[in-house]
């Protein structure tokens, strides 16, 4: 069978379609294709590498960064570890939503202490940043700010790094800006630690060709609609349920009889992946078993 556009249709015994489905966020939308994913992956990894070596030369001290990827999710859906950490806050060049560089606390402290000559060895008590600490992160951040404007070669506006927190600010971003969150591990001698860098999404889907204007609710509930309406979905004929002792099925043999708690004058039911939508007879269309829908 083909529909007017040409396709066909393969039609599968209940249970038997082969689809290849996985599950969508939708508090984590897919937004990019494959070769914007992968120019983002790239800017991001070359952020990590300008990062090491950055680090490795202020704090002589030899760290590996390793990025972890990427994710484009609401701001409000955005999850942060549990171990304290530092937030330094940049502002983006035309944009309300503000960039975020997360920093375990121990880190920042380990980075203060070798920048003014320290071993790094510092007690292992939780504390707020020092004065002094703070604004030595707070340097040496804004030399990161730098180099990740220019690790995306133009897709990211210039940053200005603008305030410093020991908590997340919620007002960085409404709940439902999109937001780019990307992960890297910085490993050191006796250390590994988890740096977060949190970007406004609409800057750079727009610099990758992705900006589009936002839908009306109405029309994107519309379009939601008609696409679950459309969605494949495995049907079945089924007749009431027979309960039976265990006995009964382990001595079945061929040419046994089991009678079925199903009425003769009574429809089946027609299931939608499992549950019973309406009800129907057995029919036939050609040579093919069918049924006729009696009761919706």
């Amino acid at each position: 069978m083909t529909d007017r556009r040409g396709h066909r249709d393969r039609v599968h015994p209940p249970g038997a379609a082969e689809l290849d489905v996985r599950p969508y966020d939708f508090e984590r939308p897919e937004l990019l294709s494959e070769p914007q994913h992968e120019r983002l992956a790239s800017a991001f990894e070359s952020f990590g590498r300008s990062l090491g070596l950055q680090l490795t030369a202020k704090t002589r001290t030899v760290i590996d960064v390793e990025y972890g990827g990427f994710v484009i999710s609401p701001a409000g859906a955005l999850r942060d570890p549990d171990d304290s950490a530092a937030y330094v806050v940049a502002a983006v060049e035309g944009v309300r939503s503000r960039a975020v560089l997360r920093l375990p606390l121990a880190e920042a402290r380990f980075w203060a202490s070798r920048l003014v000559g320290g071993t790094g060895a510092l007690p292992g008590e939780e504390r707020l940043l020092t004065p002094i600490e703070r604004a030595l992160v707070w340097h040496l951040v804004d030399e990161h700010a730098i180099e990740l404007h220019l690790a995306f070669d133009g897709l990211l506006p210039p940053l200005v790094v603008e305030a410093f927190a020991y908590d997340r600010v919620g007002e960085l971003a409404a709940p439902d800006d999109l937001m780019i969150q990307a992960g890297f591990a910085l490993d050191r001698a006796g250390a590994r630690v988890v740096l977060t860098v949190t970007l406004p999404a609409d800057p750079l889907l727009a610099a990758l060709g992705h900006g589009t204007a936002k839908q009306e609710p109405a029309l994107v509930t519309r379009l939601l609609e008609r696409h679950v309406a459309d969605a494949p979905v495995d049907v079945a004929l089924r007749f009431d349920d027979t309960r039976v002792g265990a006995s009964v099925v382990l001595t079945l043999a061929e040419g046994d009889l089991i009678p079925l708690n199903h009425p003769r004058h009574q429809p089946l039911a027609i299931t939608m992946d499992g549950l019973p939508v309406v009800r129907a007879a057995v029919g036939g269309n050609g040579d093919r078993l069918a049924c006729v829908v009696v009761d919706a």
